[in-house]
């Protein structure tokens, strides 16, 4: 696990880094396509669990 450590660091910062450079409606719209892409993701495996 220490091994990654520091790979985690330094992803966790440039995400951080990433998250910042993006403008409050920017994230807006992320936010509402990562949310109606989990909404699909979820019908699709309810469908594909049914009977």
């Amino acid at each position: 696990m220490a091994l990654l450590a520091p790979l985690y660091k330094e992803f966790r910062e440039n995400s951080e880094k990433l998250i910042a450079s993006f403008s409050d409606e920017e994230m807006g719209i992320i936010e509402t396509y990562f949310s109606k892409t989990i909404e699909v993701m979820n019908e699709t495996t309810q469908t594909l669990n049914m009977p």
